[in-house]
């Protein structure tokens, strides 16, 4: 390991409720996902006690040693903590931004929507100056200081400074940009101590999806799966469960998506088969049915006693819950949960109330009541995601099962129900709960270009409002406009698709796309130009931008002058980013001159490309005038 070009892998999965997990690997090994270490050591708890998560809950104040903030099981008890802080990097976002884009020419990673539909009831408000990505920030600080302190107790001080480290971050696959952006922030600030690194990032199912089937490659299970088949990733995590296909102005997760085999020698490779979906129901959402269930056996006055520390992530209430959901296989055994002192109840028959204790019985409806909500609208994503590869002409032939609902031995039974009554065969992982960080640090030792998908899916429509040559056969009145300088008609707010839903994207040749734009100036005027770049769900785009838009037309100059072609007509258009081009360093020799009518001012025409192109992790634009490289492109979110 003395080589300066040797490489440690380090992924790092920011759950809801918990960071499932961290996980390391060096690349000495060949690669082996045997040789993938959890980080247990978690500071805060016994160590007696199971250690492999860590609450991802800040609280602020005056703690120890001068520290204004703590930690995961480092919060006294009596704190009040910054909980879901990941949920709340995508809260309110309806739009897909840039980076999604990258995943979507690349192939480097798929995409995910979370976002909120009301205010949590569980969570205090922000700390007052933090934004949730500076929340994050601070508690992967505290979480990277512990794990540079148990790397440089593996490699030393001496040898950790010499490794090429990359560090792996997975995210939802229908996650927003924007909130994946925010996460790359969150990242970037916490850092890495005096350590360099670089960041990539990885949807949460296709992370599952690589660790599975290098856990069943050489092993029996392994042999079954041959090329042609297809197989459904369900990544059933702690607040969502995923079939990756997101849906209009949702924010969701639940991460499912759905692969063709297409190579199994030497190693497995996989396509896409479909586009992924998800929805929020993950094992966060059965602690908030409980929550619901408790208030109906107590009572909402009696519920309203119980303090709010008493009911949030890491209390011993929600801890016993934790103890029996996980056990719970629908057949038994009963739990006890103990009613919180402020209640004032401690023997109730009629409420299943005896010594301060409240029975939860496994036969009753009572588990079903809380689990079955979310174990049916998984159900539903399953079945939604067998049914897009069915309408291709294939048949699913496996439902992998991970994540830390996937492990849930009840979530396991109803899912291998729904499986054998389709002549489905289900399957998990050794460890279903670390399987997407410990895919994380496995995509990470294959390099670029080497991993298990080979092709993706574009997940929505990529393209840009455009001017048109003004046709009344073919445009409306209301789109039409007069160009200032050149007197011709023009029809703005015409669609010109990139990309389109669907369309299969390879991971090894990254995907090149221009917007053609064509501009008339003054020799006085700015020589910055804007491009909008949009974005629409729906499965047929429209043909014109305006068609869903409530918002008026931008001003026509944001349009670029080009040719675009005719889509089906339909709703969903919205801005992805504005991207900013400076043609300023173009020499003037090199513009068309013309006026407008004699002894007319004399004004310029600048035909040029903004050139889009995934490299790796990142997203690249450029501008090319006459097919050289010119100035710069800037790109700015839309709120």
């Amino acid at each position: 390991m003395s080589s300066s070009k040797q490489r440690l892998i380090i992924g790092l999965d920011y759950g809801t409720t918990y960071t499932v997990g961290v996980a390391f690997c060096d690349s000495s090994g060949g690669g082996s996902i045997e040789g993938i270490q959890l980080i247990h050591n978690w500071p805060g708890k016994s160590q007696n006690a199971t250690n492999e998560k860590v609450p991802s809950q800040v609280a602020y104040g005056s703690f120890a040693e001068g520290r204004t903030f703590e930690w995961g099981n480092r919060i006294p008890p009596r704190a009040e903590r910054q909980v879901w802080t990941k949920l709340q990097l995508d809260e309110g976002q309806k739009r897909e931004e840039l980076k999604m884009l990258l995943a979507l020419l690349s192939g480097n990673l798929e995409n995910m929507s979370i976002g909120g539909d009301g205010e949590d009831d569980d969570n205090p408000p922000l700390y007052p100056g933090k934004q949730p990505q500076d929340i994050v920030a601070d508690f992967l600080t505290g979480v990277n200081e512990h794990v540079v302190q148990t790397l440089i107790k593996q490699f030393s001080h001496r040898l950790l400074s010499t490794l090429q480290i990359e560090i792996v971050i997975t995210v939802p696959a229908v996650w927003s940009d924007r909130a994946k952006d925010l996460t790359f922030q969150a990242v970037g600030k916490a850092g890495l101590g005096e350590f360099k690194y670089t960041t990539s990032m990885i949807a949460e199912p296709e992370a599952a999806a690589i660790y599975t089937l290098k856990s069943l490659k050489g092993g029996a299970s392994g042999d079954d799966i041959q090329v042609g088949d297809h197989f459904v990733l369900c990544d059933a995590g702690g607040g969502t469960v995923g079939c990756e296909k997101p849906k209009a102005n949702a924010n969701s997760h639940q991460d499912l998506i759905s692969y063709r085999v297409s190579s199994v020698s030497p190693s497995f490779k996989v396509h896409e088969a479909a586009v992924g979906t998800g929805d929020k129901c993950g094992a966060t959402f059965v602690d908030r049915n409980f929550k619901e269930w408790l208030k109906g056996k107590l009572g909402e006055a009696n519920y309203k006693r119980i303090p709010k520390e008493k009911i949030m992530i890491g209390s011993k209430l929600m801890k016993e819950f934790e103890d029996a959901k996980t056990s719970f296989s629908g057949d038994g055994p009963e739990g006890l949960i103990t009613v919180p002192s402020e209640v004032g109840i401690t023997e109730d028959a009629s409420r299943g109330i005896e010594d301060g204790e409240i029975l939860v019985t496994a036969r009753s409806a009572d588990f079903q009541e809380i689990f079955d909500p979310c174990i049916n609208r998984t159900l539903e994503l399953i079945d939604g995601q067998i049914a897009a590869v069915q309408s291709k002409g294939s048949r699913v032939k496996y439902v992998f099962l991970v994540g830390g609902f996937g492990k849930s031995e009840y979530m396991f039974k109803k899912v291998q129900e729904y499986c054998v009554a389709r002549g489905l065969e289900t399957r998990r992982p050794p460890f279903p709960w670390s399987a997407v960080v410990r895919g994380a640090v496995a995509r990470g030792l294959e390099g670029e270009g080497s991993g298990l998908v080979q092709l993706r899916m574009c997940r929505r429509h990529y393209g840009t409002p455009v001017s048109e040559h003004f046709d009344e056969n073919k445009h409306i009145a209301q789109d039409m406009y007069t160009d200032d300088l050149t007197g011709e008609k023009f029809a703005k707010g015409q669609m010109h698709w990139l990309l389109t839903k669907g369309e299969g994207l390879s991971a090894t040749t990254p995907k090149r796309v221009s917007i053609e734009c064509c501009r008339t100036f003054r020799p006085t005027d700015s020589r910055v130009f804007s491009a909008k770049l949009v974005a629409c769900n729906d499965d047929f785009a429209p043909r014109r931008y305006f068609e869903n838009s409530s918002s008026p037309p931008p001003p026509s100059q944001e349009f670029p002058l080009c040719k675009a072609r005719a889509e089906s007509s339909t709703t969903g258009v919205y801005n992805v980013c504005t991207l900013h081009a400076d043609i300023s360093t173009v020499p003037e020799s090199k513009f068309h001159q013309a006026r407008r009518g004699l002894g007319g001012d004399m004004f310029y025409i600048a035909e040029f490309k903004i050139e889009i192109i995934a490299h790796g992790a990142n997203l690249k634009f450029f501008l090319t005038f006459e097919g050289q490289e010119y100035g710069s492109v800037s790109a700015n979110y839309d709120p």
